[in-house]
């Protein structure tokens, strides 16, 4: 079972594994990114959202 399997399934596991690491700093990078967005960048903030989240409803608004 991977870290991430792991993490995922409630299971004791290393939180400063590199796999886990590497995707962190992909999830900061995309909530930088959306807190970058102006406020009429409403196409791209929810690009973003789809990126960082498995589902977003319509009219999700962070």
């Amino acid at each position: 079972m991977t870290v991430y399997e792991k993490m995922k399934s409630g299971t004791l596991y290393f939180a400063t594994d590199e796999s886990l690491l590497s995707v962190q700093a992909q999830c900061l990078e995309l909530q930088y990114e959306y807190n970058l967005t102006r406020p009429t960048e409403m196409v791209r903030r929810r690009e973003l959202l789809q990126q960082m989240f498995a589902e977003v409803g319509e009219g999700t608004y962070i």
